[in-house]
């Protein structure tokens, strides 16, 4: 039977079981693989007919890949397999690309990030190696071969050797080599190199400082070294430690600032440390970063700031500083962002906040973000800014009044059943205090 002659069966069989609206039997089922069968003989040329099918690379059968290898965002085998605070694992280009665009939770919970510190995941980068070289597959090319290049078992020895080469007077190309050495030794491990003194971690933010050609390299150390808890704590107690990042905020190159502000971030575990880096200034640094930092390190230092904010009195200094202003121009300049929406929303319940968000404009920009976002939550703190602004100033409620006569912006927010309770309570009592307002002026 020729080729063509068992594809018009196979048609006539597949038009069958989709036009028998009482369902198919055994029999056509027995059909359709026998026809199947026959193509193949008439198709595959015996020479191969009977040979083991190619070894896969395994990068494209996601379906034969152990699921804890693959990426949950690209549903591929990883390549640089990186944790998230939530425990959650991904390939780090996937998850940096997420980052970078401003959404700011995990992808699989869902839960908000407080920062984007990437710990190399170690144990699933060599069950990756592993798992290919069984097969006699080749390991992803932008993935280095652990069993090469990995320290199973760090070389404590050689670690501190390159840490100290930042306390001695050691030349300027060995401090560069160290430097480049360290970046990478901690990028594979960071969680396995402790600096068992502070004075080492303080070396290397003083070398920063003096040296700016090296500031790059030992900003990613200090940070890939503050992933792991006790070398925090060395630095928590170390009073030199603070200042240094703070300095760095304000004069390093861009990535070393925000680098900083992200090292800075992984200390904010206590009020006490809250209220002591809110004293030492960092707000200045950090609040000029919110314009000027790249994208992926604008989260770590909104969080930062966020943090500090918690404390009352660091909310005030923040304030003072104009970090609205920075927040709102940001907003404005780059669009709406959760953690930027939810800064603005955290000081809207201070009154000269409030005030300072009348006056830049922020009623009609968030009436803007209303009619255009999706986002529930993003509408949520939107209207609870627009609450605030209301009870403050009666030239802004007339404001948002001009807005709901033409455009019922609220109106929508108070009666969509996506809405938050939260977001229908704030808009409905925005209305109310529109209504009752405009009662008043009638009547008198």
């Amino acid at each position: 039977m020729a080729a063509s002659g068992v594809v018009a069966d196979l048609v006539r069989l597949v038009a069958e079981v989709v036009g028998d609206e009482d369902g198919w039997g055994v029999d056509t089922i027995d059909e359709a693989v026998g026809v199947i069968s026959t193509l193949r003989e008439l198709v595959v040329p015996p020479s191969v007919r009977h040979e083991k099918p190619p070894a896969s690379s395994g990068f494209d059968d996601a379906a034969a890949v152990p699921p804890e290898f693959l990426c949950p965002i690209s549903k591929r085998l990883m390549h640089d397999p990186v944790v998230l605070e939530t425990g959650q694992t991904y390939d780090r280009v996937h998850i940096e690309e997420v980052l970078s665009r401003g959404d700011w939770r995990c992808p699989v919970t869902q839960r908000r990030l407080s920062h984007s510190v990437l710990i190399p995941n170690n144990l699933i980068r060599e069950g990756i190696s592993r798992w290919c070289k069984e097969r006699g597959m080749e390991l992803p090319k932008s993935m280095p071969d652990p069993w090469e290049n990995a320290v199973s078992e760090p070389n404590r020895d050689y670690f501190l050797l390159l840490l100290d080469k930042f306390s001695t007077s050691s030349s300027l190309e060995d401090q560069r080599a160290a430097a480049n050495e360290l970046r990478q030794l901690t990028k594979r491990s960071s969680q396995a190199f402790l600096v068992e003194s502070p004075s080492r971690i303080t070396s290397l933010l003083v070398a920063a400082t003096q040296r700016p050609e090296l500031q790059d390299d030992l900003m990613i150390v200090v940070l890939n070294l503050s992933a792991c808890k006790e070398n925090r704590k060395l630095m928590e107690d170390d009073p030199f430690v603070v200042p240094l990042l703070i300095e760095l905020m304000g004069d390093g190159s861009i990535k070393a600032r925000g680098n900083a502000a992200a090292a800075l971030l992984m200390l904010l575990d206590h009020d006490s440390s809250k209220r002591l880096v809110g004293e030492l200034g960092a707000f200045g640094p950090l609040i000029r970063l919110i314009e000027q930092a790249e994208p992926l390190a604008i989260n770590d230092v909104v969080s930062a700031i966020s943090s500090l904010c918690s404390i009352a009195e660091n909310k005030e200094i923040a304030v003072r500083e104009r970090a609205v202003a920075a927040v709102l121009g940001k907003i404005k300049s780059s669009g709406p962002s959760d953690q930027l929406i939810y800064l603005l929303a955290s000081f809207s319940t201070n009154q000269d906040a409030a005030d300072q968000m009348g006056e830049l404009g922020a009623v009609s920009c968030l009436l803007g973000i209303l009619k255009d976002t999706t986002d529930e939550h993003r509408k949520e703190h939107c209207v609870a800014i627009l609450y605030e602004i209301a009870c403050r100033s009666s030239s802004k409620l007339r404001e948002i009044r001009r807005d709901e006569k033409i455009n019922g912006t609220l109106s929508a927010v108070a009666r969509s059943r996506t809405s938050t309770s939260r977001a229908k309570r704030k808009a409905n009592s925005i209305l109310n205090k529109i209504c009752r307002t405009h009662q008043e002026m009638h009547t008198s």
